[in-house]
């Protein structure tokens, strides 16, 4: 049997740059996945990753997103940062509600293949 060392890892959803500045300052043993919003500022801080939302939407630009910020190439980051941004504010700015993550994840699915259904069991509203 091969022994896997367990991943101790936070995952942080906070756009704050003070917050992501304190998690790499003073949690940096750990792993620390960022979503779109403090990637950019985590990644050139120190090591982080990515959990990307739009990533079935733009795999390619996912791809260049978490390459950037490995190789701290800040341009890229900031451009590809923007980017999201404006499409988030785009595809999201009739939503009055809050909705669990499987709702956005199962609708950019849906964007990419509208064969996919994208509806939501109850309690669960999609979007």
């Amino acid at each position: 049997m091969n022994e896997v060392p367990n991943l101790v890892a936070t995952k942080n959803s906070t756009s704050d740059y003070a917050r992501v500045a304190d998690l790499i300052k003073h949690a940096g043993d750990l792993q620390h996945f960022f979503f779109e919003g403090g990637f950019a500022f985590g990644s050139l801080l120190g090591e982080c990753s990515l959990l990307c939302s739009y990533d079935a939407l733009f795999p390619k630009t996912t791809w260049e997103f978490f390459a950037a910020g490995g190789n701290r190439d800040k341009d890229t980051l900031f451009r590809i940062h923007i980017f999201l941004y404006e499409v988030d504010k785009v595809l999201f700015a009739h939503c009055t509600r809050s909705v669990i993550d499987g709702s956005y994840d199962r609708t950019f699915l849906w964007l990419r293949n509208p064969k996919f259904s994208n509806r939501m069991l109850p309690p669960y509203l999609g979007l």
